[in-house]
């Protein structure tokens, strides 16, 4: 069998759905690193919220100790080592306030979220994967429809498999979705996502 009879079994529903689950794997991947974007938002949101909730409620807190300090500075038959104590032990209550604050609102593991969102998102290299498929199976589609067809219609089919096949030896991305810039490579859009 030469290579014209593999490339017929291709013509027809074949090479068209190689052509469009091709062309969904190429429009997929600006989706991946805006979904991990997604996860390191709602992460830093989480932990920001997790650092307010804490610092709103020491502030009440301290509202209160201050009231007490000064009502403990202002007594002046407290002898000074009875003061000395209670305002020591008015700090340790901030510093146990403070701490019972961190385990009720549970910062470090939000933390550890947002890290590992981070992590997660300048780590994977599967959006490469998945675009390198999705070329590969709309080149395939085209080659075959290209060989397949004759006159004016193969000559329209060739060219556009000539700058499919330049765009994607070159390495030029045509996503515009990828924060307004003409193709720009994942890894500049994963290092900004990462400095916000």
């Amino acid at each position: 069998m030469d290579g014209k009879n593999y490339f017929s079994r291709l013509d027809g529903t074949p090479a068209q759905i190689l052509i469009v689950l091709g062309l969904l794997l190429v429009l997929a991947v600006p989706l991946i690193p805006r979904f991990r974007e997604a996860a390191i938002d709602s992460a830093r949101v989480r932990s920001d919220q997790a650092g307010q909730m804490i610092q709103l409620d020491m502030e009440k807190f301290n509202r209160d100790q201050t009231e007490e300090r000064n009502r403990i500075n202002s007594d002046s038959n407290l002898p000074l080592e009875e003061r000395t104590k209670k305002l020591q032990a008015l700090t340790d209550a901030a510093n146990q306030k403070n701490d019972e604050l961190e385990k009720k609102y549970d910062s470090n593991t939000l933390k550890r979220e947002l890290l590992e969102a981070q992590a997660n998102a300048a780590g994977s290299r599967i959006q490469f994967v998945i675009s390198w498929l999705g070329r590969l199976m709309l080149l395939l589609g085209l080659l075959v429809i290209t060989l397949q067809s004759e006159g004016a219609r193969q000559k329209v089919i060739l060219v556009i498999l000539l700058v499919v096949m330049f765009t994607t030896l070159s390495g030029i991305n045509f996503d515009f979705a990828t924060i307004g810039h003409f193709g720009e490579s994942q890894s500049d859009i994963i290092r900004q996502m990462q400095s916000r």
